[in-house]
């Protein structure tokens, strides 16, 4: 999902921003230096990959061929792989996670690198990757759902 990590590419991965260290407290939380948020905070890590257009089948049928790696992982409560439908080719992983603590220890370990071997093996699909990071803040769901 995010590449062959490994030396600096894999400290990338796992080292937060200058920003997403540092969590600012909801207005109206009554938030703590060992609790930042109120409530319970999960992160999101999206990977924006830009694959050219012709490889996006490609591109989708390498993450359908190492399904379930990371829904195992402890602390994982969400994948999406989300195309675009417009003229961009800038394709989003996104992944949610429990902590930050939780997706680092599954970059770091052997279902990440399983994961990813087929990247070592037949070279990236992408041409560029940049990895976001975020916290929920906030999630509505459909009444119905």
């Amino acid at each position: 999902m995010f590449g062959v990590a490994t030396g600096a590419v894999a400290d990338a991965l796992i080292s937060p921003s200058p920003t997403s260290s540092a969590r600012h407290s909801a207005p109206g939380s009554r938030a703590s230096p060992e609790r930042p948020y109120a409530h319970a905070v999960s992160i999101v890590k999206i990977n924006a990959i830009t694959v050219p257009r012709e490889r996006f089948d490609e591109f989708a049928e390498r993450f359908a061929s190492r399904a379930g790696r990371v829904s195992s992982a402890d602390g994982f409560e969400a994948f999406e792989l989300l195309r675009p439908n417009d003229d961009r080719e800038v394709c989003l992983v996104m992944t949610q996670w429990r902590s930050e603590e939780d997706f680092r220890a599954w970059v770091s370990g052997p279902d990440f690198a399983a994961g990813h071997s087929q990247h070592r093996e037949a070279g990236p699909v992408g041409t560029a990757s940049e990895l976001w990071s975020f916290d929920v803040l906030e999630r509505e769901e459909s009444a119905g759902a």
